[in-house]
């Protein structure tokens, strides 16, 4: 044993004093620690990033979830059969998330995810959490790992927020010329004007009204020739002219005994029965709108002497006597509803007198939509295929000498929107008198008001009137609202754009 201990002593002491051996250990010694120390920070480098993968994972993830909408949506026919909503969740939490951090299969048994939704008003806010194991490289090959054999990589909750803006509901409102010259073939094709605006008004309203998630959207239709019936079924045999009327020279309806003895250019008309005064009081009928409220205008006006004694006729919606022509539409009455625009057009052309009825009319919100917790999404499209040209010298009613027929609806609209001033012309006051129905507790909507001039270009008329006529509903409705359609394809684009909002429909912000 003395003679071991001799041995190792001699071989320390020579190791001691040759210097050669002195710089080999201590590269030894420090290769050792070196090593250890950039194994280290290779593996802590790793789980670092690992962890930043993860949160974008999860972040992507929850973008996902948040855009799905799984818990508060009504629409779950895309849940798998008997597949749960926190299934549904979780498995494509998972998906998205094991894209960013799982190159191969090391974590998919250490692994867990937290989810949930709420809902206040239009605003989802949405959360989302999770960890993974991830083995340590270093665990059990070095003496100076701190790493655990499984390191949990793990992100607190993350919150989503977006605008449930889709849901929205819709409310149309077609404003449809329905006079003679609707039945009328397109000059390009044979297809009748009415047979045509017919299939894409119903091709909407099946999209619109007949699928089970949008029962609380509504098709209006307003139908007008040579006037307009008022909103309500009981003045389903009348036509009129829903303006505000001052005193003064009077239009009388002759008795068909009487009127070969009537001379229209007299001024002292015996024989018949005074019906109204034809000269419109522009400012107080501009002033009108401002009080629209839904229901029939000659109630909520009774000072306005608005005509409630013309029966329709070959001038304005002969085939509609005592039918409504003036309603909404939903997923409830739709089919009821459509039999009105089968029957035949007829008449003159008096858009004017559809653009305030079919206003007025987009006053009465929808009862169903009171709970919805959004506003409605509203549209006012007024589809014409020639100018005003209300003629009353025709037929059954007398005009007296000294009462110019301009007066009695050609340029009425441009002599209304010459009243707004300050940029408050007719539509714009009905824009902002329907706007007034909007929340401010809730994403807002614009009305939007557009016209389509069907299959004719008053624009470029030789007719310095029709010009006008371009001109007054340009001002109306807004260039970019005022659409010209010569064919059966162009007439469905430009009826889309129109009911089409440029409103995002969704927002995610976490």
């Amino acid at each position: 044993m003395k003679k071991l201990l001799n041995y190792f002593h001699r071989k320390m002491k020579k190791f001691y004093f040759n210097e050669s051996g002195t710089y080999f250990a201590i590269t030894a010694l420090m290769c050792t620690v070196l090593l250890s120390y950039v194994a280290f920070v290779v593996d802590g480098t790793g789980l670092l990033a690992d962890k930043v993968r993860f949160i974008q994972g999860l972040t992507e993830a929850g973008l996902f979830v948040t855009a799905e909408n799984n818990e508060t949506r009504q629409n779950k026919t895309h849940l798998k059969n008997g597949q749960t909503i926190k299934e549904r969740n979780l498995d494509m939490i998972r998906q998205v998330a094991r894209s960013y951090y799982q190159p191969e299969n090391l974590y998919i048994e250490n692994e867990g995810f937290e989810n949930g939704c709420s809902r206040n008003g239009i605003d989802l806010t949405c959360w989302i959490n999770g960890y993974f194991k991830r083995p340590s490289w270093l665990f059990g090959r070095t003496v100076f790992t701190s790493f655990k054999e499984k390191e949990t990589i793990s992100s607190d909750n993350l919150f989503f927020k977006k605008k449930i803006f889709n849901n929205a509901p819709i409310d149309i409102m077609f404003v449809m010329d329905y006079s003679g010259s609707m039945k009328d073939s397109f000059k390009k094709t044979r297809k009748k004007k009415i047979d045509a605006l017919r299939e894409i008004i119903r091709e909407i309203s099946d999209d619109l009204l007949q699928k089970k998630d949008h029962n609380y959207n509504r098709i209006g239709i307003t139908l007008f020739a040579g006037g307009v019936q008022l909103s309500d079924s009981k003045y389903s045999h009348l036509c009129t002219y829903p303006f505000f009327y001052t005193s003064g020279t009077t239009i009388c309806k002759v008795s068909d005994k009487n009127k070969n003895n009537v001379n229209s250019r007299s001024e002292s008309i015996q024989n018949c029965e005074v019906i109204q005064s034809p000269k419109i009081n522009y400012y107080r009928s501009l002033k009108m709108i401002e009080d629209f409220d839904g229901s029939p205008l000659n109630k909520r006006f009774p000072k306005a002497n608005i005509p409630m004694t013309a029966e329709k006729s070959k001038e304005c919606l002969e085939h509609h006597k005592r039918i409504n022509t003036s309603q909404w539409c939903d997923v409830s009455n739709f089919n009821d509803c459509f039999k009105v625009i089968k029957k035949e057009p007829a008449g003159w052309t008096y858009s004017t007198t559809g653009l305030y009825v079919g206003a007025n009319l987009l006053m009465r919100k929808n009862p169903k939509t009171e709970n919805l917790k959004t506003n409605t999404k509203r549209f006012l499209v007024i589809l014409s295929d020639g100018i005003d040209n209300s003629d009353f010298e025709v037929n059954k009613f007398i005009i007296p000498a000294n009462v110019k027929k301009d007066d009695l609806g050609f340029e009425d609209l441009y002599k209304l929107n010459d009243q707004g001033k300050q940029n408050l012309g007719a539509c714009n006051q009905i824009r902002k008198r329907i706007d007034s129905l909007q929340s401010s507790s809730y994403k807002h909507y614009e009305t939007k008001i557009s016209f389509i001039a069907i299959d004719y270009d008053p624009r470029r008329s030789d007719d310095i009137r029709t010009r006008k006529d371009a001109e007054a509903w340009q001002q109306c409705v807004g260039e970019s609202n005022y659409y010209v359609a010569d064919n059966i394809e162009s007439l469905k684009e430009a009826i889309l754009n129109a009911v089409r909002s440029n409103d995002e429909v969704g927002q995610e912000q976490p």
